[in-house]
């Protein structure tokens, strides 16, 4: 199954005046701010819930709750070229370091969109990859130039400005499709070299190549002289069989029903996949608890959800989503 494209859209149709320029020395240059985080006019809907739609409120809670956290901006602004009389456009983007790395483990090939026209004699569409963007740095995208003739009309004018900027995502396929030879491997355990032990003192023979080409840990655990590269055995005391059997089976390429999933086993997976650095299966992990209705998580669940994430910066979307939780849960007591 392919994946599929996603968008939430920070600012829907809006309508500006833009000043295309005020003299200074010669020089002709503007500017107008299209969107600031920290702006409460800017702050977006969010899709109305229903049975379909729950996966798209809850991430775009946890989207609007990632870009509150800091400053970020998009501007658009203008500049005047003496030399050859044409004036440029620009869209400067700032987005902070926190931002970059919830968004990166929360959704895949994060990009923002711009959509605008410019009165009824110009239009534009930029669209810019977060991968682009480096944490706190400006980041400038020539839109468009208009030469003298073009700019005429603009230039030293208030024009009308309407625009739409939207952020879109791939969203992973449902079903991890596995590999025949890999699911040979799992079921028959062919040339099996590594073994894991369990917190109930079960052993599962696995393949060493299969755990380091899914986790960079695993692979300097088993190639870099420490203990379980002379013993091939690997100890995880704090999970049980079942939760090591379904860990495997992901990284077997087989599919394992994260959804399905009951809340303990689903958080096992999701520590020991942040542990060993198993990226795909904290995402799908992450996406299935944010996609989980508020009402469906105990309170043990919550305060365990809340003291794991509340200290790992990419995992901000679900440390928030549990402390809004906690706060329509927990009940003010009565003073007496």
């Amino acid at each position: 199954m392919e994946s599929t494209r996603k968008q939430l859209l920070l600012v829907k149709s809006r309508t500006e005046k833009f000043n295309w320029g005020s003299s200074n020395n010669g020089n002709y240059n503007s500017s107008i701010i299209l969107y600031d985080s920290q702006d409460e006019k800017f702050k977006f809907d969010l899709p109305e819930t229903s049975t379909e739609e729950t996966y798209m409120s809850d991430i775009s809670s946890s989207i609007q709750l990632i870009f509150s956290k800091a400053e970020n901006s998009i501007e658009l602004l203008s500049t005047f070229n003496q030399q050859n009389h044409s004036t440029s456009i620009f869209l400067r983007v700032i987005i902070q370091d926190s931002v970059l790395k919830s968004l990166g483990s929360l959704l895949m090939d994060p990009v923002i969109t711009v959509e605008a026209r410019i009165d009824d004699k110009s239009s534009f569409q930029a669209v810019i990859s977060l991968d682009k963007l480096k944490a706190g740095k400006e980041l400038d995208t020539e839109i468009q130039t208009f030469s003298r003739w073009q700019s005429s009309g603009f230039c030293l004018t208030f024009t009308t400005f309407t625009y739409s900027i939207g952020f879109e995502w791939y969203t992973p396929p449902t079903k991890k499709n596995g590999c025949n030879i890999l699911q040979k491997l799992w079921t028959d355990k062919t040339l099996a070299d590594c073994c894991i032990l369990t917190g109930d003192n079960t052993e599962i023979r696995c393949h060493g190549s299969v755990l380091a080409a899914n986790s960079d840990v695993f692979n300097a655990m088993l190639t870099s002289g420490l203990q379980e590269s002379k013993t091939k055995r690997i100890e995880m005391a704090d999970l049980s069989e079942k939760v090591v059997n379904a860990l495997l089976s992901y990284m077997y390429g087989q599919e394992i029903k994260i959804f399905q999933m009951e809340y303990d086993m689903a958080f096992d997976l999701l520590r020991t996949a942040h542990k060993y650095n198993l990226v795909s299966l904290q995402w799908d992990l992450v996406d299935t608890f944010l996609k989980k209705p508020d009402n469906s998580y105990e309170m043990n669940a919550v305060l365990g959800l809340y003291y794991f994430t509340v200290n790992i910066e990419e995992l901000d979307a679900l440390c928030d989503k549990a402390v809004n939780i906690l706060k329509r849960q927990v009940q003010p007591q009565t003073i007496m």
